[in-house]
């Protein structure tokens, strides 16, 4: 008899498919960024800082403290996307994760190329494992989320500018478990 093989994402995720995968759709990034720079908002914001932006003017400070975030900050874009690439397949996160807001100390790093959120009030980790309920990433990397849905499709990747709209439905969540 024989087994069905689910297909899944088992090859190594290496530095090489990180710089692959920003090569192929190098042309959509570079519309992005020139957009950013030249025609929406007058170099205003990188688009690493867009996310900042949208917390600080469009979100609910004490909205904020409810959720933990890590953010993905160093190094060039490969380097970046190898290490979201390596945190999805690994479920592993090299790094600290703190309160967006108010963490009491220093807040998640927001201002990165991809920032992994946590569930409304739950943590990052949930019986030491992964527990993202979002991946916020910088509108440069917008064109790589259909690559994301296709091949993490039980992470949910979403661009800067849909993330107050998540916090609402999150909070719609939480009052029903609540109720």
């Amino acid at each position: 008899m024989s087994e069905k093989i689910k297909p899944s994402f088992e090859k190594k995720v290496t530095y090489n498919l990180a710089r692959f995968l920003l090569k192929i759709h190098e042309k959509q990034i570079d519309a992005t960024e020139d957009y950013l720079w030249n025609d929406g908002c007058d170099g205003v914001f990188s688009s690493e800082g867009w996310f900042n932006n949208i917390l600080n003017n469009y979100c609910n400070q004490e909205d904020l403290e409810r959720f933990v975030a890590h953010g993905i900050t160093k190094g060039d874009d490969d380097t970046k996307l190898f290490a979201l690439l390596s945190i999805l397949h690994t479920g592993h996160i090299k790094g600290d994760c703190a309160k967006i807001r108010k963490s009491g100390y220093i807040d998640a790093y927001t201002n990165g190329a991809f920032t992994l959120i946590s569930p409304i009030d739950e943590n990052l980790w949930k019986e030491n494992k992964l527990n993202v309920g979002v991946i916020v990433a910088a509108p440069r990397f917008v064109p790589l989320i259909p690559f994301f849905k296709s091949f993490f499709p039980s992470f949910k990747l979403i661009e800067a500018s849909d993330f107050p709209a998540w916090i609402e439905n999150q909070k719609e969540k939480s009052q029903i478990k609540e109720s």
